[in-house]
Protein backbone atom coordinates (compact mmCIF):
# COMPACT_ATOMS: atom_id res chain seq x y z
CA UNK A 1 0.00 0.00 0.00
CA UNK A 2 1.31 3.56 -0.41
CA UNK A 3 -0.08 5.95 2.24
CA UNK A 4 1.50 9.21 2.73
CA UNK A 5 2.01 10.16 -0.64
CA UNK A 6 0.47 10.86 -3.88
CA UNK A 7 3.06 10.98 -6.57
CA UNK A 8 2.23 8.61 -9.53
CA UNK A 9 5.45 6.32 -8.69
CA UNK A 10 4.91 5.56 -4.60
CA UNK A 11 8.44 6.44 -2.99
CA UNK A 12 10.16 3.67 -0.95
CA UNK A 13 9.76 5.24 2.35
CA UNK A 14 5.83 5.31 2.15
CA UNK A 15 5.22 1.78 0.81
CA UNK A 16 3.95 -0.13 3.78
CA UNK A 17 3.08 -4.12 4.08
CA UNK A 18 -0.79 -4.76 5.51
CA UNK A 19 -0.14 -7.02 8.35
CA UNK A 20 -3.57 -7.81 8.70
CA UNK A 21 -7.29 -7.16 9.91
CA UNK A 22 -8.05 -6.97 13.41
CA UNK A 23 -10.55 -6.20 15.47
CA UNK A 24 -8.72 -5.09 18.58
CA UNK A 25 -11.84 -3.61 20.75
CA UNK A 26 -14.53 -6.37 19.75
CA UNK A 27 -17.03 -4.02 17.95
CA UNK A 28 -17.26 -5.77 14.70
CA UNK A 29 -15.36 -3.30 13.22
CA UNK A 30 -12.18 -4.52 11.80
CA UNK A 31 -9.25 -2.10 10.93
CA UNK A 32 -6.15 -2.37 8.46
CA UNK A 33 -2.77 -2.68 10.19
CA UNK A 34 0.14 -1.84 8.21
CA UNK A 35 3.71 -1.62 8.70
CA UNK A 36 6.54 0.03 6.60
CA UNK A 37 8.06 -1.57 3.80
CA UNK A 38 11.40 -0.78 5.13
CA UNK A 39 13.11 0.62 8.68
CA UNK A 40 12.43 4.52 8.93
CA UNK A 41 15.53 4.37 11.94
CA UNK A 42 17.64 2.76 14.63
CA UNK A 43 17.71 4.34 17.94
CA UNK A 44 17.60 3.42 20.97
CA UNK A 45 14.14 1.92 22.57
CA UNK A 46 14.57 4.21 25.34
CA UNK A 47 18.08 6.67 26.36
CA UNK A 48 20.17 5.11 29.04
CA UNK A 49 23.57 7.29 30.01
CA UNK A 50 24.86 4.31 32.13
CA UNK A 51 27.55 2.32 29.92
CA UNK A 52 26.56 -1.18 29.29
CA UNK A 53 30.24 -1.61 29.19
CA UNK A 54 30.96 -2.04 32.50
CA UNK A 55 28.16 -4.72 33.21
CA UNK A 56 28.47 -6.93 30.21
CA UNK A 57 31.02 -8.16 27.81
CA UNK A 58 29.43 -7.19 24.52
CA UNK A 59 32.66 -8.86 22.31
CA UNK A 60 32.81 -12.50 24.09
CA UNK A 61 28.63 -12.32 24.67
CA UNK A 62 29.83 -13.19 28.28
CA UNK A 63 27.24 -11.65 30.72
CA UNK A 64 29.44 -10.61 34.24
CA UNK A 65 26.80 -10.14 36.18
CA UNK A 66 23.27 -12.21 36.06
CA UNK A 67 20.09 -10.25 33.99
CA UNK A 68 18.79 -10.04 37.80
CA UNK A 69 22.10 -8.51 39.08
CA UNK A 70 21.99 -5.86 36.05
CA UNK A 71 18.77 -4.29 36.79
CA UNK A 72 19.45 -3.30 39.97
CA UNK A 73 22.52 -2.13 39.00
CA UNK A 74 20.74 0.14 36.81
CA UNK A 75 18.03 0.93 38.70
CA UNK A 76 19.52 2.51 41.69
CA UNK A 77 19.13 6.22 42.15
CA UNK A 78 22.81 7.36 42.25
CA UNK A 79 22.72 5.79 37.97
CA UNK A 80 19.28 6.96 36.39
CA UNK A 81 18.60 4.17 33.39
CA UNK A 82 16.23 3.77 30.52
CA UNK A 83 13.28 1.81 30.70
CA UNK A 84 11.16 -1.06 28.46
CA UNK A 85 7.82 1.23 29.46
CA UNK A 86 6.26 2.38 25.87
CA UNK A 87 4.41 4.94 27.62
CA UNK A 88 7.89 6.72 28.27
CA UNK A 89 10.06 5.31 25.64
CA UNK A 90 12.10 7.47 23.41
CA UNK A 91 11.03 5.53 20.02
CA UNK A 92 7.35 6.42 21.50
CA UNK A 93 7.98 9.70 21.44
CA UNK A 94 9.49 9.87 18.35
CA UNK A 95 7.08 8.10 15.83
CA UNK A 96 4.37 9.57 17.54
CA UNK A 97 5.64 13.29 17.54
CA UNK A 98 8.92 14.54 15.23
CA UNK A 99 9.94 11.88 12.91
CA UNK A 100 6.77 10.01 11.86
CA UNK A 101 3.56 11.97 12.64
CA UNK A 102 4.21 15.46 12.13
CA UNK A 103 5.19 14.52 8.80
CA UNK A 104 1.75 13.20 7.92
CA UNK A 105 0.23 16.20 7.51
CA UNK A 106 -3.73 14.99 6.53
CA UNK A 107 -2.85 11.74 6.06
CA UNK A 108 -2.89 11.61 10.08
CA UNK A 109 -6.64 11.49 9.00
CA UNK A 110 -6.51 8.42 8.05
CA UNK A 111 -5.43 6.89 11.22
CA UNK A 112 -7.20 5.31 14.11
CA UNK A 113 -6.29 5.78 18.17
CA UNK A 114 -5.66 1.98 19.00
CA UNK A 115 -5.03 0.61 22.87
CA UNK A 116 -1.62 -0.84 22.24
CA UNK A 117 -1.17 -3.93 24.33
CA UNK A 118 2.12 -3.29 26.19
CA UNK A 119 2.19 -5.38 29.57
CA UNK A 120 4.94 -7.56 28.25
CA UNK A 121 5.45 -11.11 29.43
CA UNK A 122 8.56 -13.46 30.19
CA UNK A 123 11.34 -15.44 27.51
CA UNK A 124 9.35 -18.39 28.41
CA UNK A 125 6.39 -17.16 27.23
CA UNK A 126 7.12 -14.94 24.74
CA UNK A 127 10.11 -15.94 22.38
CA UNK A 128 10.88 -19.64 24.21
CA UNK A 129 7.06 -20.26 22.49
CA UNK A 130 5.09 -20.98 19.21
CA UNK A 131 4.00 -18.22 17.82
CA UNK A 132 0.54 -19.24 19.44
CA UNK A 133 1.51 -19.45 22.57
CA UNK A 134 3.11 -16.11 21.90
CA UNK A 135 0.25 -14.56 21.03
CA UNK A 136 -2.06 -15.58 23.65
CA UNK A 137 0.63 -14.36 26.45
CA UNK A 138 1.32 -11.47 24.62
CA UNK A 139 -1.46 -9.81 23.75
CA UNK A 140 -4.59 -12.14 25.37
CA UNK A 141 -2.74 -12.82 28.77
CA UNK A 142 0.69 -10.74 29.08
CA UNK A 143 1.95 -10.29 32.60
CA UNK A 144 0.58 -6.65 33.41
CA UNK A 145 -2.68 -5.19 32.07
CA UNK A 146 -1.25 -2.43 30.71
CA UNK A 147 -2.07 -0.83 27.69
CA UNK A 148 -1.28 2.79 25.96
CA UNK A 149 -3.92 4.64 24.03
CA UNK A 150 -2.12 6.02 20.51
CA UNK A 151 -1.80 6.40 17.00
CA UNK A 152 1.62 5.12 16.17
CA UNK A 153 3.36 1.86 17.62
CA UNK A 154 5.73 -0.93 16.65
CA UNK A 155 4.80 -4.38 15.86
CA UNK A 156 4.07 -7.00 18.38
CA UNK A 157 6.34 -10.38 18.38
CA UNK A 158 3.07 -12.67 17.27
CA UNK A 159 2.84 -10.15 14.27
CA UNK A 160 5.76 -11.04 13.08
CA UNK A 161 5.77 -14.80 14.11
CA UNK A 162 2.78 -15.25 11.85
CA UNK A 163 4.16 -13.41 9.13
CA UNK A 164 6.39 -16.55 8.27
CA UNK A 165 4.81 -19.39 6.45
CA UNK A 166 2.57 -21.76 8.47
CA UNK A 167 4.84 -24.23 8.44
CA UNK A 168 6.79 -22.41 10.63
CA UNK A 169 4.35 -21.65 13.04
CA UNK A 170 5.11 -24.74 15.42
CA UNK A 171 8.82 -23.31 16.17
CA UNK A 172 9.60 -21.63 18.74
CA UNK A 173 10.67 -18.02 17.95
CA UNK A 174 14.17 -17.99 19.60
CA UNK A 175 14.59 -20.61 16.44
CA UNK A 176 13.17 -18.77 14.10
CA UNK A 177 16.17 -18.75 11.64
CA UNK A 178 15.18 -21.11 9.71
CA UNK A 179 11.91 -19.15 8.86
CA UNK A 180 13.66 -16.20 7.35
CA UNK A 181 12.93 -17.14 3.97
CA UNK A 182 8.92 -17.30 3.79
CA UNK A 183 8.83 -14.23 6.72
CA UNK A 184 7.89 -11.24 4.64
CA UNK A 185 8.38 -9.19 8.00
CA UNK A 186 12.11 -10.16 7.90
CA UNK A 187 14.04 -7.08 7.15
CA UNK A 188 17.38 -8.90 7.78
CA UNK A 189 18.55 -6.80 10.61
CA UNK A 190 18.08 -6.54 14.34
CA UNK A 191 14.61 -4.69 15.06
CA UNK A 192 12.70 -3.88 17.75
CA UNK A 193 9.15 -4.50 18.40
CA UNK A 194 6.68 -3.12 20.96
CA UNK A 195 6.85 -5.66 23.77
CA UNK A 196 8.96 -5.75 26.67
CA UNK A 197 10.90 -8.66 28.32
CA UNK A 198 9.03 -8.81 32.19
CA UNK A 199 12.82 -10.42 33.25
CA UNK A 200 14.07 -7.15 33.89
CA UNK A 201 12.96 -3.53 32.95
CA UNK A 202 15.77 -3.20 30.81
CA UNK A 203 14.94 -5.39 28.10
CA UNK A 204 12.51 -5.39 25.11
CA UNK A 205 11.71 -8.24 22.77
CA UNK A 206 13.67 -7.47 19.31
CA UNK A 207 13.86 -9.69 16.14
CA UNK A 208 17.76 -10.52 15.57
CA UNK A 209 19.62 -10.23 12.59
CA UNK A 210 19.60 -13.71 12.37
CA UNK A 211 15.41 -13.55 12.11
CA UNK A 212 15.25 -15.35 15.94
CA UNK A 213 13.55 -13.48 18.79
CA UNK A 214 15.30 -12.90 21.68
CA UNK A 215 15.44 -9.66 24.28
CA UNK A 216 17.17 -6.24 23.66
CA UNK A 217 18.91 -4.12 26.23
CA UNK A 218 16.79 -0.62 26.11
CA UNK A 219 19.99 0.99 25.56
CA UNK A 220 22.96 -0.64 24.51
CA UNK A 221 25.37 1.50 23.09
CA UNK A 222 27.35 -0.75 20.79
CA UNK A 223 23.89 -1.56 18.98
CA UNK A 224 20.94 0.40 18.30
CA UNK A 225 18.11 -1.67 16.23
CA UNK A 226 16.13 -0.35 13.48
CA UNK A 227 12.57 0.17 14.17
CA UNK A 228 9.24 0.62 11.44
CA UNK A 229 6.17 2.36 12.25
CA UNK A 230 3.48 0.49 12.74
CA UNK A 231 -0.81 1.50 12.90
CA UNK A 232 -4.21 0.56 12.51
CA UNK A 233 -6.41 2.64 9.51
CA UNK A 234 -9.91 3.88 10.10
CA UNK A 235 -12.37 1.67 9.02
CA UNK A 236 -14.69 4.12 6.51
CA UNK A 237 -11.50 4.39 3.84
CA UNK A 238 -12.01 4.07 0.19
CA UNK A 239 -10.13 1.89 -2.34
CA UNK A 240 -9.50 4.13 -5.26
CA UNK A 241 -7.08 2.27 -7.48
CA UNK A 242 -4.27 -0.48 -7.14
CA UNK A 243 -2.99 -4.18 -7.18
CA UNK A 244 -1.49 -4.15 -4.16
CA UNK A 245 2.14 -4.64 -5.69
CA UNK A 246 4.85 -2.74 -5.19
CA UNK A 247 4.98 -1.67 -8.48
CA UNK A 248 1.23 -0.62 -8.23
CA UNK A 249 0.43 -0.36 -4.64
CA UNK A 250 -3.11 0.43 -3.41
CA UNK A 251 -3.88 3.60 -2.83
CA UNK A 252 -6.90 5.32 -0.26
CA UNK A 253 -8.89 8.27 -0.18
CA UNK A 254 -11.32 9.39 2.58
Amino acid sequence: MCFGSDEETCPNGNLYRIIGLFDDDKDGTYNIKLINNSSIGNDFFDYDDISFNSLIDINNDNNKYTISQMNNILAAPENPSGSNEWATADINYYINNDLFWNNLGEWQNMIATTSWIVGGNSDDNISNATVKTTFQNEIVSPVANTSFSGKIGLMYVSDYGYAAAPSNWTTELNNYESATSTNWLYLGSEEWTISKDTSSGQLVFSIQSNGEIWFHFVSNPDSSPNFRACFYLIDDLILEKGLGTVSDPYRLSL
